[in-house]
């Protein structure tokens, strides 16, 4: 009753974040009558973190939330932001850079206790408040092989989830291979194709290198190349082992150019991202 009533001068409710978890857990709070909107924030999140945790997750989602208030700019609205920080001996763990760091990340928290502290912002005509919570968190003891596994889905999950987003972003189904062809074009009429494709050129084979490394390390395949190679010649088995994976890759890449000349690039995007997701599924199924 008290909620209804504090919402009853409220336009609209805005959430200014956009994670899965955080909109569920609005919409378990909220009254069912009472919808709400998402917007991202545009703030850095590039505050000084050699600072009290609790404070410094509170500033962040004051920070989020002041963006989002400005860009709407809607008094009568709820505007409620939120950043969750980890945090090890009194300091603040960052996000994993790549694949290593999360590794390293893992390892660190296996077998012991660490503190995930949230803050929250809330902004109504003018005036703004905040709080903070903090839980400890207790990890199992993760093997190795695990922490192998947990990398790898966190990647099937990210390119997936980037490939559908990807994919759901073009509203013209051939608009993307037209605008590419173009670019492509105009370029080549330019004749400057190395200096216009070499970033694009290294940050996909960036992204296939890591998913190939976060697919492999630990898996069946790998597992039985070490103990082949424990048994046997390590340069044969090498040999062979190279030739079996780039022969398995280039069945792949084969197939994935045939199928993209008779569909267009929000299809195979869709479908890649949904392969993807659910990669990721089953190797959590084999993981827990």
């Amino acid at each position: 009753m008290l909620l209804k009533e504090a919402l009853a001068s409220v336009s609209a409710v805005v959430l200014a974040s956009g994670s899965p978890r955080r909109k569920e857990l609005l919409g378990l709070v909220l009254p069912e009558e009472y919808g709400f909107e998402v917007q991202t924030s545009d703030f850095d999140e590039n505050l000084p973190k050699d600072t009290d945790a609790a404070d410094y997750a509170l500033r962040t989602a004051t920070a989020k939330g002041e963006a989002v208030v400005q860009a709407r700019n809607a008094p009568d609205e709820l505007v409620i932001s939120a950043d969750t920080v980890v945090v090890r001996k009194d300091k603040i763990l960052e996000k994993p850079r790549d694949d290593d760091h999360a590794r390293d990340m893992l390892s660190k928290l296996s077998g012991k206790t660490h503190k995930v502290i949230t803050g929250v912002a809330l902004f109504h005509k003018g005036r703004s408040c905040g709080f903070h919570a903090c839980t400890k968190v207790t990890f199992s003891k993760l093997p190795a092989a695990a922490i192998d596994d947990y990398v790898a889905i966190a990647s099937f999950v990210y390119f997936g989830a980037k490939s559908i987003s990807d994919a759901l972003g073009n509203e013209d189904a051939g608009a993307g291979m037209a605008e590419e062809l173009d670019e492509a074009e105009q370029v080549l009429a330019e004749g400057d194709v190395l200096e216009k494709t070499r970033g694009k050129a290294l940050r996909l084979a960036g992204e296939a290198f890591a998913l190939t490394v976060a697919a492999e390390v630990g898996d069946r395949s790998q597992l039985a190349t070490i103990a082949l190679s424990a048994a046997q010649n390590p340069y044969l088995v090498c040999a062979g082992a190279c030739f079996g994976h780039g022969l398995a890759t280039g069945i792949a890449v084969v197939g994935g150019a045939f199928i993209s000349r008779y569909t267009n690039e929000r299809t195979v995007g869709l479908v890649g991202g949904v392969l993807f997701l659910v990669f990721a599924a089953t190797t959590a199924l084999g993981t827990f």
